[in-house]
């Protein structure tokens, strides 16, 4: 998803087979095709309420035939790539808590973190509260684990809310606790792991 030639042709791919072969709610190459295409019409095509009626096709088809395990992850693929683009920030807010929920209960711990993480920066950019933002960032599940299969992202997505918490108790005015891990003990952890995303 992120090399910008290759994710249109998979894509493109996930829709001809869909097309090919019927919407299928037992698996996720429709939702995927859907919500691929929608992110293409608001990001690239510009026309983002053509992408919000994909999003809405694939919220039918896991409504018709519920995938919890995936729920997750297509809410935070609609609500961080495609709702946003035509409809105030504060929409998204209820949507990415429940899919942070829905990650939680079904173990989908990468999916959570992005859920989380989106959370955080729309409750910021939408002008809530520094206490609401600051809510978000203190849920904790857990990111890291021994049995995470996906580490380095998760350790991003981690880190990444971490770095809200210390932009929003910076500008409440709140001290970090002796231990705490400021923003050159991330960056040293990002130099240590060679995590691009989380050094950026």
């Amino acid at each position: 998803t992120a090399q910008p030639t290759l994710f249109p042709l998979i894509v493109y791919l996930n829709i001809k087979e869909t097309l090919e072969y019927g919407i299928n709610p037992a698996d996720t190459v429709s939702c995927n095709a859907f919500l691929g295409y929608g992110i293409l019409l608001c990001g690239v095509f510009g026309d983002p309420q053509r992408g919000r009626d994909m999003a809405l096709a694939s919220e039918l088809i896991l409504a018709k035939s519920p995938l919890p395990k995936i729920d997750s992850r297509c809410t935070f693929i609609s609500q961080g790539c495609i709702f946003h683009w035509t409809s105030p920030l504060k929409d998204t807010i209820a949507p990415l808590l429940k899919g942070y929920k829905m990650g939680i209960k079904y173990g989908d711990i990468s999916s959570t973190g992005v859920n989380q993480s989106l959370l955080v920066s729309h409750t910021y950019l939408a002008g809530c509260s520094l206490e609401e933002t600051d809510k978000y960032t203190s849920l904790n599940f857990g990111l890291l684990t021994a049995e995470s299969s996906d580490a380095i992202q998760t350790q991003l997505t981690k880190y990444d809310t971490h770095v809200w918490h210390l932009v929003v108790s910076k500008l409440r005015g709140i001290e970090l606790e002796e231990n705490e891990t400021d923003f050159d003990g991330i960056l040293k952890i990002a130099q240590e792991t060679n995590n691009t995303g989380l050094r950026s």
